[in-house]
């Protein structure tokens, strides 16, 4: 749950400014079907996330899936098993949406670690994202790591009196801890309301610190989305 408490990549942008700069070069890599843009965005922020020291067995682990789903499009779409035959002229249209996918995803993961999760939050906020969803992500952070506490108390407590023993008391046990788990929420959150309460708790109080947006970012992020629609438009 690294990803929920600190941020690693430290972009030079505001929040705010970082989202519009990541949601405009991924619609970008969605309309385009050149590959040597969306090869151009590929390296370039997974040269910004190496740049940023994170482990590479993390980064391997992460695009193991997105790598799978490209490797696929590529085999099922350009092979034919029955008769065996090869379609090259299906290669390259294949080969843009698998280079697609690995572009968006690299994209997607720059989000995920350059933003803490206060910040994103308070980004949706200012984007008049609905209030109570926000509170409800913010909730759900708080109490996440306690259940899943919870959840293994109550698990390797099955488990060490054969809980998981059989189908039936496998069946048993899963019940259990479901209904554990169901009234630990209930009881975490009336008290978790009950003392946000007490203290004057308002929504807006959360995201009261609204962080500047510095003219210099503005110039660059500006400066940055028409590099971008040029290299769009010239490839």
């Amino acid at each position: 749950m690294h990803f929920l408490i600190e941020r690693k990549v430290n972009l030079p942008l505001e929040g705010r400014l970082k989202l519009i700069y990541l949601l405009f070069v991924l619609s970008l890599v969605l309309i385009s079907a050149s590959i040597p843009f969306h090869a151009i965005v590929l390296s370039l922020h997974l040269t910004l996330l190496l740049l940023f020291r994170l482990p590479k067995k993390e980064l391997l682990k992460a695009y193991s899936e997105p790598l799978f789903v490209a490797f696929m499009l590529l085999l099922i779409k350009s092979v034919s098993l029955s008769p065996f035959a090869f379609y090259p002229e299906r290669f390259a249209e294949n080969l843009s949406l698998a280079t697609r996918v690995l572009s968006a995803f690299t994209l997607f993961l720059l989000i995920f670690y350059s933003f803490s999760f206060t910040e994103l939050l308070q980004t949706l906020h200012s984007f008049r994202f609905p209030s109570l969803l926000v509170e409800l992500m913010l909730l759900t952070h708080r109490f996440i790591l306690l259940l899943y506490e919870e959840f293994l108390t109550i698990y390797y407590a099955q488990r060490n009196r054969l809980g998981f023993c059989g189908i039936r008391t496998y069946a048993r046990s899963v019940k259990a801890v479901t209904q554990a788990l169901f009234f630990k929420t209930l009881e975490h959150g009336e008290n978790a309301i009950m003392s946000m309460r007490q203290r004057g708790y308002d929504f807006r109080n959360l995201f009261v610190k609204k962080t500047k947006v510095r003219p210099l970012e503005i110039v660059y992020l500006s400066g940055m989305m028409v590099v971008w629609l040029t290299i769009f438009l010239i490839l």
